[in-house]
């Protein structure tokens, strides 16, 4: 392929880089719960333990931004990977619930620390095709998502330690690519206040509807997680079904995420596909409402699928169109606030509205409130704009108000 052929050898590493430590994360997180059920915690404090890992990655991804644009990518990166992987050590020998709470808040923030400038650095790496590569990298990212669990199993039956220490070794790995091989900082020089850089997200109405976006999408997003296995087993008595579609979505996300989001950024622009992902979201929805048979449920699969692999590139294709370079990382972590914002509120809202019309037999309801949801966003996509509509570093004394 010619992206293989002209991508830049950093970018790779990066990308190499970002499939090891994937998979090393995947190999931990579906046994992480009888790990610590294993040292005798409660549900209830295993449920804290997640939470604080959940809290400080997507909580402070926005804060993990604002550092990198203020002190550089490289050096966030470096700690970022380097908090991670003390992380994911303390897990391996933590003895008392302290020394848990503390490995579970070091994996998040070393989370929040490094992922802002990570995509900050790849967009830089990109060049003019950025869009290719952000379809790359959620392809990465799947694969790292769907081979941990299998080796995560294997290695389950002999010691979780060894787990442990492989997802540090990951770490370990892409840290000493940044470091001996990693790419300079994007604007190394220029050291922008932290004020400035919190006031111009909240002044660039754009930034303000992506990440709007960006949390109704991981809104309706969750519901696939938390609605659709309780579904099939109220509705269709068929549970082992579950894990099925689960590998459904994941092959295709794995197999056509690349595919289908290059030949869509080639023929329209990212307003046009974000509105295409949303309508396939929505149609997703509907169906399952309109349809109370089994093959309902492939035809959500299929097009719920299709809209995750265009609407997740292109909210990154737009961050990076949109915002000037000195603020990517700010950017990025703010938009990333909102999958933190969608998908907690999924959980919270959707958990209790799902009892509600699972005790009354109203599965149309949750599923035509799903679908609504995603129509309605068209409105805040068309709000966006057409076209690039970047803010330079010249214009942000306006944006700050100073």
């Amino acid at each position: 392929m010619k992206l293989f052929k002209s991508i830049h050898p950093r970018l790779a590493l990066i990308l190499f880089g970002l499939l090891l430590t994937n998979t090393g994360s995947f190999m931990i997180l579906p046994f992480l719960s009888l790990y610590l059920s294993s040292l005798k915690l409660s549900a209830g404090t295993i449920g804290l333990v997640l939470t604080v890992n959940v809290l400080c990655q997507r909580g402070l991804t926005f804060f993990g931004g604002i550092l990198s644009d203020r002190f550089g990518e490289r050096r966030l990166l470096i700690i970022g990977l380097s908090v991670r992987l003390i992380g994911y050590i303390l897990y391996s020998s933590a003895g008392h619930i302290s020394s848990i709470f503390l490995a579970s808040a070091c994996v998040g923030l070393g989370g929040a620390l490094f992922a802002p400038g990570l995509m900050a650095t790849i967009v830089k790496l990109a060049g003019d095709s950025k869009q290719a590569v952000f379809a790359l990298r959620n392809t990465v990212i799947n694969i790292g998502s769907s081979i941990g669990p299998i080796l995560g199993g294997l290695l389950y039956r002999y010691s979780v330690f060894w787990i442990f220490m492989l997802t540090a070794l990951a770490h370990l790995i892409f840290l000493l690519f940044i470091l001996f091989a990693g790419p300079d900082d994007i604007h190394a020089e220029q050291k922008i206040p932290a004020a400035d850089l919190f006031h111009y997200v909240f002044h660039h109405y754009v930034m303000m509807i992506l990440a709007l976006v960006n949390a109704i999408f991981w809104f309706v997003y969750s519901q696939f997680n938390l609605a659709i296995p309780l579904y099939m087993n109220d509705f269709f008595q068929r549970p082992s079904l579950t894990g099925f579609l689960f590998t459904i979505n994941g092959l295709f996300v794995i197999s056509l995420q690349y595919a289908i989001a290059k030949l869509f950024f080639q023929k329209f622009s990212g307003r046009f596909i974000l509105c295409f992902g949303f309508l396939s979201m929505s149609a997703a929805y509907f169906i399952l409402g309109l349809i109370p048979h089994l093959v309902s449920i492939f035809l959500f699969v299929l097009l719920f699928s299709t809209s995750e692999v265009l609407t997740l590139p292109t909210i990154d294709s737009l961050v990076s169109e949109r915002a000037p370079e000195n603020r990517l990382s700010t950017c990025y972590g703010f938009v990333d606030l909102g999958w933190a914002i969608g998908a907690a509120a999924g959980n919270l809202i959707g958990g209790p509205f799902f009892d509600f019309v699972q005790s009354r037999h109203l599965f149309p309801l949750a599923w035509f409130s799903c679908g609504i949801l995603s129509l309605l966003t068209l409105f805040f996509i068309f709000l966006l704009g057409p076209g690039r509509q970047t803010l330079h570093p010249a214009q942000t004394g306006a944006v700050s108000g100073k």
